[in-house]
Order: structure tokens, then sequence, then C-alpha cells
């Protein structure tokens, strides 16, 4: 990737859960297979994704800015900047300043008594500050400094709804099922995170092997305003109900509770050893200690399941400005066993079944106002499980993406239109919630109350300008 400007800023888009960092100032994206456990811990037993960024550079100085603005399809507008600076303090020692901020458009509208027009907004800012000093030839220290801070307007999951209602009989409230084309939700759920790490890394070559002393902390404060739909006791009384309607059991809800807030502080120390050869690899821990804390999380172990499944993928270089790439994949799930004895045979939520596969088309060429490149990536889904049922399964859902980069000297324009179609489809959703009752008469889960989903965002035009320094 060149400085920032490669990839569109809203892409990087990864929440709502443990905020991931955003994916700026890369130098490259690897994804490796499993298992990875002997590099990258028990973990990465099934394969890692590492996001590799760009180091401080003792050669000589550089910056870049970029700048971008996006609209979304029946929601609204955002904007972007980020940039970074890269200044050598000497002959072996650089810094590299990275910064970034984002405002992301919402489009999903939050009714009921707290009514709020695409609400599912994010802002984020952060900063990256490195220190590489090459002592010699052979050892180097890393310092590295991360702070984020992430404000969301929702968490984003549209739902059923229905109008704020003193029924006493929740089976006499009307249900709207969730509409595609106009997602809504019930309750409004927004939350902050603050993020910061501090790490330094000492890296010696020796022969035949490279060995790293890594020291890091990590501290991350998050507070979320959620529905505890199912906290209410036997008594009928609710020690959490949602704002807007009824409580499970037809009880009027003029409140709702808070998640956190939460926090975790983890301090971790490392000695790795690596080979430097073509033989065995190997890592050892001198020691990792941690403190952890957080509210209202849990994990769930299923059981025993299976997956299987095969792919295959092909490059072809139709000339040497385009190239092609096909991706094939087939899969299945089954849970063989459980205490839940119902849900053995029944496919993994979130799993896939049946063929999936993507087209990408790379084309670049160099023209009389500069460097041209243009990208398109589709992609068909087969129907996935969102819930322990062999019924109503998410329907199957097409995409595609595209790009065209132009640029000239320190000069780079881009523009990007994702969802190229306005494809609108569910990817993930729970059917219900524990504690709300079911609707006997009612066999598509769509209907039921208080349905939450995961929807494709609708279509998005934007335009980028960077410029190196």
């Amino acid at each position: 990737m060149r400085g920032t400007g490669d990839s569109a800023p809203w892409r990087a888009r990864q929440f709502p859960g443990i905020t991931p960092l955003k994916l700026v100032d890369l130098e490259r994206v690897e994804i490796v297979k499993g298992p990875q456990g002997t590099l990258f811990g028990k973990s990465a037993m099934a394969g890692a994704a590492r996001y590799i960024g760009n180091k401080p550079d003792p050669e000589a100085f550089s910056a870049n800015i970029t700048g971008a603005v996006e609209t979304v399809a029946d929601g609204g507008t955002g904007n972007s900047i980020e940039g970074f600076v890269n200044a050598p303090l000497g002959e072996a020692i650089a810094t590299r300043l990275t910064f970034y901020t984002y405002s992301n458009a919402g489009f999903i509208d939050s009714v009921g008594t707290k009514p709020k027009e695409d609400a599912n907004t994010e802002d984020t800012d952060g900063v990256r500050l490195q220190v590489l000093w090459n002592v010699t030839d052979d050892v180097s220290l890393h310092g590295y400094y991360i702070r984020q801070n992430t404000e969301v307007g929702d968490v984003g999951r549209p739902q059923s709804t229905w109008a704020v209602t003193t029924e006493t009989d929740i089976h006499n409230v009307r249900i709207d099922r969730m509409d595609l084309d106009d997602p809504k939700r019930q309750f409004l759920e927004p939350g902050d995170t603050h993020e910061s790490v501090v790490s330094l890394k000492l890296q010696w070559d020796l022969e035949p092997f490279t060995l790293s002393v890594i020291g890091a902390n990590m501290d991350n404060h998050s507070f979320f305003e959620r529905n505890v739909l199912w906290e209410c006791l036997p008594d009928d009384w609710c020690p959490g109900v949602p704002v807007g309607g009824l409580s499970p059991r037809g009880l009027k809800a003029d409140f709702h509770v808070t998640e956190g807030p939460s926090e975790r502080d983890i301090e971790t120390m490392e000695i790795r050893a690596v080979s430097s050869s073509d033989g065995d690899t190997f890592r050892a821990y001198a020691a990792t200690q941690g403190r952890y804390q957080q509210s209202g999380r849990s994990l769930i172990n299923i059981g025993e399941s299976e997956v299987i499944g095969i792919e295959a993928m092909g490059i072809y270089a139709v000339s040497d400005n385009l190239d092609l790439t096909l991706h094939l994949g087939w899969k299945d799930s089954e849970i063989l066993s459980d205490q839940r004895q119902n849900y053995v045979g029944l496919p993994l939520r979130g799993s896939t079944s049946g063929i999936q596969y993507s087209i990408l088309g790379d084309w670049a060429q160099d023209t009389a106002l500069g460097e041209f490149r243009a990208n398109v990536t589709f992609r068909s889904v087969p129907e996935r499980w969102g819930h322990f049922t062999k019924d109503n399964p998410n329907d199957p859902y097409t995409m595609m993406d595209a790009s065209v980069s132009l640029r000239r000297g320190s000069l780079e324009l881009s523009v990007f239109l994702d969802n190229v179609f306005d494809d609108r489809a569910i990817v993930w959703q729970t059917p219900n919630y524990p504690g709300w009752p079911s609707r006997p008469d009612v066999t598509d889960w769509r209907d039921q109350f208080v349905g939450y989903y995961a929807v494709l965002r609708p279509r998005t035009l934007a335009l980028s300008v960077g410029f190196d320094l």
C-alpha cells in the first residue's frame, strides 16, 4: 500500500464489540492458514490474519494526508481524515506518527421513546506513535504507543418493532417485521470505548535464530446502554427492561440499564526465539501475566460439532495490466452433541450451506494523466444459518464493490462504490431473546418478538483525496 490512500477508510468499520484498532498506514496484510499455534499462540490454531503496519524509516522524511467524504443510500453522510508523518532523528533513529479521525454515517433509524434517524453512527479518533532505534546492524529497539476512542450513536442491529403501548397482554401487541429497505430498531443503545496500548520490543538477530523480548500493556474502558430482556424474575419484577414498549410479561417499561463500565487491564511479557533458517521454528514465553475484568459477557460451549468443506483459488493473468482471481468454496456443518438435545443434528449457527464464490478483477495502467487503477469484486454467498434451526435460513445474496483511482505525482484521487447494486440482505440474526414469550401461532421467526439482525450496508459512494508531503 502506498501511504494511506489505497483503502477506503469506512472499510475499517468493525464495531461493535471489543474495539479493533483501525487499519491505517499498513505495509501489508497477511492471511496465514492454520495451525499457527507455534508462532502466534493457541488462539491461532485455525490460522491468523496479520496486519503489518509501516515502521519508522531512518532513511528519509515522508508524510501523507488523506481526506474522504461518503454518502450512504437511505442514510446519512460521513467524512474522514487520516495520515502519517515519518521523521528521521539520526542515522539510526526515526519516529512515525499516524493519526486518523472517522465520522461514519448511519442508516438504521431508532423508533420507540428515543427516536433518532440514522442512529448507528460511529465516530473514531486515534493516534499511533512509534520510535525505532537500530542500535547495531543486529540489535534494534522498537517502542509503540496507541490511543483510540470510539463513540457509537447506536450498536446498529435492526430488529422487529412495535408501537409504544401500555397493553397488558404482550400477545396483543402488533409486531412489525424488520424491513430490509428501511431497517429500524426499537431501542437506542449508544456506547463508547477508549483503548490504549504501550509496548517495547528488543530484537536481536542471532544465528541460527532471532531473539525477541516484548513487553506490553493494554488498557480498555467501555460503557454501553443495553436492554436486558433476559433478566426478568418469575414474580414479574424486571430489574432491567427496555425503553419503550413492554417487558416480557406485559409490564410497562420506563427505563433501561447500562452495561459497564467495563475495564480491561492486561500486561504481557514474552521472550520469543524464532529460527532464521529453513528448519524447525520454535518459540518460548518467559512470563505472561495479566489482569482482566469485564461485565455482561458469557461463553457457551456447544459440545461437539463437525465442519466439512473444500475450497480452491485460481489467478489468471489476462495481460500485463489485468489479473482475475476466482475463489470457490463449499462448506457444511452439523452439531454432533450438546446438553440441549434438540440442537443435535442442526447446522452450526452462523455457518453457510452450499457453494460460495467470489471474483476479483484488478487492472492497472500508466496513462498520460498518471497511474490509473480499477478494482471490481463480486461475491455470492449461499444461505446461512443464523439460529439453531433448519427452518427459515437467511436468504442467499450477491454483492459487488468497485473502486477507481488515479495517481499523478504526489496526488491521488479515488472513487469507491461499495454494494454497487444496493443489495439488501440479512447476514446474521437471532430470532428471539430469552424471557420474551414465543408466539406459537407464528411459524416464521421474522414475526416473533425482538429478532435482532445484522444487515448489509446499503450502497455507499465516497470520494477520497490523498497527498504526499
